[in-house]
């Protein structure tokens, strides 16, 4: 087996995942800046964690929230952050918390007294009966009475900010799964759109030993997950210019009446357009298989899916698999060598005999 072969396979095949991952990315970065998905994620932690709409409001309308939104293009309109420190997110709650049923800006918490704090703490959990074993763990110390009160809000703001860090560990999961889901649809888009289909990539690499070893030579000389595709509009020139199988290939015929998808024709699929003299002509798909062919479908089928679960797994994951795949193409890791051959028998050198004792007339016993 030609495991030289195999690994400039392996190779270019990681390199054109590589390529579409980093356009689905793009994508899906642009689609959820533009929506603000991070910010909508992030205020779902928030609204989970405080179970008030009103709570939430009073939360995003603090002035120290406000510093960290958007402005929005009409006055006193913010867009919502998209980040919040989980310093800030403690001492915005320490004076929703602390100053119930008053506006947050009428006493700094730090002047108040414990049996003041536990009196509007005592107001919070009325208002919110959700809230009220939390509120008891985030505030424990305030009967403590041989704390201060500095003390006492000194160990509540480190329950809080453990709080919002553990609130944003599940938010990360959540943003993780839904925008693996939406890198896949894009990847599928792309792969459908480009007709890029993995099997016969694959196939194509594997024939022409010239062009895997083209390929494999453009990945090694990609210096980081940033490919020479800079957009995604770029993929398929840039794959082409490889001379990678992909986009779609159409054929002018002159029988219309097997243009179109009819199940069971052994045509390739097709459809009508007009030329530039104005007539009617067919274009035939010469990369798709016929209509009749159903092995060769489900293969169409399979190497698109293949690329699209390929395109999820993002960048930087395909990117270290190819750093791999090159280092060891690069020492020569597949390459089989031949032991070096063992050195000659030879006759053992007899020691030499002892020197002679110049006072006696035999060797030295």
């Amino acid at each position: 087996m030609n495991l030289d072969a195999i690994l400039e396979v392996a190779i270019g095949m990681v390199f054109v995942w590589l390529v579409l991952s980093v356009a689905a990315m793009q994508i899906q970065e642009w689609i959820g800046s533009a929506m603000a998905w991070r910010a909508q994620f992030l205020e779902k932690a928030i609204r989970n964690m405080l179970g008030s709409d009103q709570l939430v409001n009073e939360f995003y309308n603090h002035p120290l929230i406000l510093s960290l939104s958007e402005p929005g293009k009409n006055p006193g309109q913010y867009r919502r952050p998209s980040y919040i420190p989980a310093g800030k997110f403690a001492s915005v709650m320490m004076d929703i918390f602390l100053n119930a049923g008053k506006d947050s800006s009428d006493e700094v918490p730090g002047t108040l007294s414990l049996n003041e704090m536990a009196t509007n703490l005592q107001t919070m959990k009325q208002e919110n009966p959700g809230l009220g074993k939390i509120i008891d763990h985030l505030f424990p110390h305030l009967t403590d009475q041989t704390l201060s009160a500095d003390q006492a809000l000194a160990h509540a703001r480190a329950y809080m900010e453990t709080w919002f860090n553990d609130g944003m560990d599940r938010v990360i999961g959540w943003y993780k799964r839904y925008t693996g889901v939406c890198t896949f649809v894009i990847a599928l888009i792309l792969a459908l759109a480009l007709n890029v289909d993995s099997l016969q990539i694959a196939n194509k690499l594997w024939a022409e030993p010239t062009l895997r070893q083209v390929v494999a030579a453009q990945a090694s000389n990609t210096p980081n997950a940033n490919t020479g595709a800079s957009s995604p509009l770029q993929v398929p020139d840039y794959l082409n210019s490889l001379s990678i199988p992909v986009g779609w290939t159409t054929e002018a015929v002159t029988n219309y009446k097997s243009c179109g998808f009819f199940i069971g024709q052994n045509t390739p699929p097709g459809y009508m357009s007009q030329n530039d003299s104005g007539q009617n002509q067919c274009n035939m798909f010469v990369n798709l298989p016929a209509m009749n062919n159903l092995g060769g479908w489900l293969s169409k089928l399979i190497g698109i899916l293949i690329t699209a679960a390929a395109g999820a797994q993002g960048s930087p994951f395909w990117f270290d698999i190819l750093k791999k795949l090159v280092n060891i193409r690069g020492s020569g890791g597949t390459t089989t060598t031949t032991p070096p051959a063992a050195p000659a028998s030879t006759a053992p050198i007899p020691a030499p005999a002892p020197a002679p004792d110049p006072n006696t007339d035999g060797p030295v016993g």
